[in-house]
């Protein structure tokens, strides 16, 4: 099951490993209902306000590396300013503000485009959040965004800015949808430029005069993720000077269920249209097979669960054909 986490479950779970009982009001989550059920914890005698664990909780906190996921998270947490006794991110959003900081590089060209007015907090929450609404104004994860990026506010307006991560001997560029992977160092050392726009905003693309090298393709394998794909081939298209067209990269990522994973992800197959409403013909036949496959099972693939460097040794394949 998708435990949905947050902050304050991460904690409690391992106060019971630790402490062998905790008083934070959890019980009403989805992934503590599991435990209790499945007589992993369980109420103290007496009192519905304390949860202990029980002899089988020990091998299930070990086999789910939960220590790990504390330690990590609360060091981060920690060492950012970001912790209080009101602190209740869901891991979703911690994963969301640790890459936010990975790439220096990064964070000071957000730094510097949301001083300049040419990034707003809507290109922010896509960018690393995966929807334009996510960050709230005035709301916990915007405090700790614009803390992390060390100022005071987002500009009024809604621009959104374009970011390249470039190489000195380009052979390949790969589009991204979100930010993650531009926080990485293995295109850049496999001679691979990154681009990433963020999610819908697709007008730096629309303003590129020319595009000298292979551009491919990486994103989220859902409906809204497919269809800003289809956008943006279209455009690439339009585009007077291209090596190829947009080719998307099929996914090596892990396959989602998308009502396990609602409290971060929006985007629904279309399922009562055929082919939920996609073109085909900007699909290869094998695309349109897992496509196909997915809406069936109600299922997406996450961007971020692809392996880079399979993608990678992918495109070198079929540059090299």
């Amino acid at each position: 099951m998708d435990k949905q986490l947050t902050w304050r479950e991460i904690k409690a779970l391992n106060q019971l490993y630790y402490d062998r009982n905790t008083k934070a009001k959890i019980d009403n989550r989805p992934y503590i209902k599991y435990l209790i059920e499945d007589g992993f914890i369980d109420y103290k005698r007496g009192t519905k306000k304390i949860l202990q664990p029980t002899y089988k909780f020990n091998k299930k906190f070990e086999s789910e590396c939960f220590s790990e996921l504390y330690n990590g998270y609360n060091i981060f947490l920690l060492e950012n300013n970001l912790l209080s006794d009101y602190t209740n991110f869901t891991e979703f959003e911690i994963k969301g503000l640790m890459t936010l900081i990975k790439s220096q590089t990064i964070l000071q060209d957000l730094q510097s485009k949301i001083l300049a007015g040419q990034e707003s907090r809507k290109g922010v929450s896509t960018l690393f959040f995966k929807s334009a609404k996510y960050i709230r104004k005035n709301s916990a994860l915007e405090k700790a965004v614009l803390k992390l990026l060390n100022i005071e506010t987002f500009p009024q307006n809604e621009n959104q800015g374009f970011y390249r991560v470039p190489s000195k001997n380009p052979k390949a560029i790969i589009l991204c949808e979100n930010m993650y992977f531009l926080t990485l160092n293995i295109a850049q050392s496999n001679d691979i430029e990154l681009w990433c726009a963020g999610g819908n905003n697709t007008k730096p693309i629309e303003n590129i005069p020319k595009i000298d090298y292979p551009i491919f393709y990486l994103c989220d394998w859902d409906y809204d993720g497919l269809k800003i794909f289809e956008r943006l081939l279209e455009i690439v298209e339009k585009t007077p000077t291209k090596k190829t067209s947009l080719q998307l990269l099929s996914p090596k990522g892990k396959r989602e269920n998308i009502i396990a994973t609602h409290d971060h992800h929006r985007s629904q197959w279309k399922q009562e249209i055929k082919f939920s409403g996609l073109t085909p013909s900007c699909y290869t036949s094998e695309q349109i097979q897992l496509i196909n496959n997915l809406i069936v099972n109600n299922e997406w693939i996450e961007e971020e669960s692809n392996d880079l460097g399979l993608i990678i040794n992918k495109i070198n394949s079929e540059l090299a054909r």
